[in-house]
C-alpha cells in the first residue's frame, strides 16, 4: 500500500481513539445495572479487555456517545472485493486483535475503514452489555462464507470430493486457520461460527485462491492457475457448473427439453475435454456432477417409463446382461480367466449396472489408495468393451417405444458405445471441486451467520 493510504488510515483511527473508554461513557453504559462499586470495576476490567482485545477495531466497534457498533460483511460487496483483486488478499503483517472475528476479517486483508467492503451497525439497545459472551460479533451472509471455503480451503485427498450438504464436514482447514460451523439455531435458524488461526504469522501472509496441500495426495496431472485467472475462473464455475465453459452442460432455459442424443453428445465431449486439459485446473460444482449423472441416467434409464415404485426402468440394463451371459461370452472370459459361470455373470451384472449408472453416480476425487483388483475383473471390461458395437447391433427393435427408438439412433451413430465407456469415476485428475455453490442451502438460502470472539 502506498504512504497516503496508510496515513489515511491512522488518521481516520485517531479521530475517535480519544473517545474510548472515557469515565463518563463507561458510566452511562454500566447505569442500567445498578450494582455496587465492586462488580462495576470487575465489569470495567472485563470492558477494558475487550477493548485491548479488539486492537486497532476497537474505534469502529465503541464510537463517540458510548455508541457500540458491530461489523457486518455482505455478499456483494465482498463479492467485488475479492473481484478487484483477482481473488488475492494482501493482510497488514501484524494483527493487533486476539478475537476470532476480528483476526479472520484481519486474515482476509480488510481493516477497520475498509467500509466499501465492510458495513457497521448500532446495536440501538440500551441495556445491550458489551461483555456478554458473543456480544461483538460478526454478522455475515451464509455465501461469504461459501466464497471463502472454496476459495482458501487447503485441497487435498480429503476433501477434492464432492458431498452432500448434509454430510459435509463442520471444520474447514483455511490457508490461514480454522473455521468451525455450528448446526443452525432453533429458532432463529441462523449459524454461530468460531475462527482460530493457524499462527500469528499466518494472518498477515498474503493468499492466493485454490492451495493444494501437497502432502494430501495431490494428483501428478495438477496444473496452476495463471496470475490473475484464477477468480475470474471461479466466477465461470459458479455460472456455469464448471471453470471451462465449452464443457457445461446445463446452460439454456430449456436445456432438459433437448432430445438424449444431443445431450449425450454434450456429455461425451464435455468430459473427454476436462480430461484432457493439463494447464490450468478445471473448477466444478455439485451441480456439473449432478448433470453428467443425471444425463447419462436419461439415456441408460428410461425416465418417461418410471415405474409406479420409482425404481429405474432397467430394459437396457437386463438386455446387455442376457447378452453378456451368452455361451459363446461365458466361453471367452472363462478361457480367459478361469471362473465359473455364476461368478463371471455376478461380475458382468455389476459392470453393467455401473456403466448404466443404476447404482450411485458420477463421481471425481482424488486418492492415493486404489482397490486391488482380481483378473477377472480386470479382464471384464475390457471383453465388455471390445464386444459392445456387436452387442449393441442387436438392441435395435429390441422393444416398442420412442426411447428404443431413440437408443437405435445412438448405436448407428456410435454415441452410445460411446457414453457405455466413458470413465464413471474421475481419479487424479486435474479438478478442484466447489462443494459451497448452487444447491448447497449456505448459497440457496444466503443464510444469516455470526463469527463469534473464539
Amino acid at each position: 500500500m502506498g504512504d497516503s493510504h496508510k496515513v489515511s488510515y491512522s488518521d481516520a483511527l485517531k479521530n475517535v481513539q480519544d473517545t474510548i473508554a472515557t469515565a463518563d461513557s463507561l458510566r452511562g453504559l454500566f447505569s442500567q445495572i445498578r450494582s455496587d462499586v465492586k462488580e462495576y470495576l470487575e465489569w470495567k476490567n472485563r470492558l477494558d479487555g475487550l477493548l485491548k482485545d479488539l486492537g486497532d477495531w476497537a474505534p469502529m466497534v465503541y464510537r463517540p456517545g458510548g455508541q457500540w457498533w458491530l461489523p457486518v460483511l455482505r455478499t456483494g460487496p465482498f463479492e467485488e472485493y475479492l473481484s478487484s483483486r483477482d481473488g488475492i488478499l494482501s493482510p497488514a503483517p501484524d494483527c493487533q486483535a486476539r478475537v476470532g472475528w476480528a483476526k479472520l476479517l484481519h486474515a482476509l486483508g480488510l481493516r477497520p475503514t475498509d467500509t466499501n467492503t465492510l458495513d457497521w451497525k448500532s446495536t440501538r439497545n440500551t441495556s445491550f452489555d458489551p461483555t456478554a459472551p458473543d456480544a461483538i460479533r460478526l454478522e455475515t451472509e451464509g455465501r461469504v462464507l461459501c466464497h471463502i471455503i472454496n476459495l482458501f480451503k487447503l485441497y487435498g485427498a480429503d476433501t477434492n470430493i464432492a458431498q452432500p450438504a448434509d454430510k459435509m464436514p463442520t471444520t474447514f482447514k483455511l490457508q490461514f486457520g480454522h473455521l468451525t460451523i455450528s448446526e443452525p439455531s432453533t429458532t432463529s435458524g441462523t449459524r454461530s461460527v468460531t475462527f482460530e488461526e493457524i499462527s500469528h504469522r499466518a494472518l498477515g501472509t498474503p493468499t492466493t485462491p485454490f492451495k493444494v496441500a501437497t502432502s494430501l495426495g495431490i494428483p501428478k496431472s495438477y496444473g496452476k492457475f495463471d496470475d490473475g485467472t484464477a477468480y475470474a475462473l471461479y466466477e465461470q464455475a459458479l455460472g456455469y457448473g464448471i471453470s471451462a465453459t465449452q464443457a457445461a452442460l446445463s446452460v439454456g432455459v430449456d436445456h432438459h427439453k433437448r432430445p438424449r442424443k444431443d445431450r449425450a453428445a454434450d456429455l461425451i465431449k464435455s468430459i473427454k475435454l476436462i480430461t484432457q486439459m493439463e494447464r490450468d485446473p478445471v473448477l466444478i460444482t455439485t451441480r456439473w456432477i449432478n448433470d453428467v449423472s443425471r444425463i447419462w441416467r436419461r439415456v441408460t434409464l428410461d425416465p418417461s417409463s418410471q415405474k409406479k415404485d420409482n425404481k429405474p426402468d432397467t430394459r437396457l440394463v437386463d438386455f446387455l446382461i442376457e447378452k453378456v451371459s451368452s455361451t459363446e461370452i461365458l466361453t471367452t472370459i472363462k478361457r480367459a480367466t478361469g471362473a465359473n459361470d455364476e461368478d463371471i455373470i455376478d461380475e458382468a451384472t455389476s459392470a453393467i449396472k455401473r456403466c448404466c449408472m443404476v447404482h450411485g453416480g458420477f463421481v471425481v476425487h482424488w486418492t492415493t489408495r486404489f482397490k486391488s483388483k482380481t483378473h477377472l475383473e480386470n479382464v471384464l471390461p475390457v471383453i465388455l468393451k471390445g464386444g459392445l458395437p456387436t452387442l449393441l447391433a442387436n438392441l435395435q427393435g429390441a422393444w416398442e417405444g420412442s426411447w428404443n427408438r431413440e437408443l437405435g439412433e445412438m448405436v448407428n451413430e456410435g454415441s452410445l458405445e460411446e457414453l457405455l465407456k466413458l470413465p464413471r469415476r474421475l481419479v487424479n485428475q486435474n479438478i478442484l471441486i466447489m462443494g459451497f455453490a448452487e444447491g448447497h442451502q449456505f448459497w440457496d438460502n444466503n443464510q444469516h451467520c455470526y463469527v463469534g470472539e473464539k
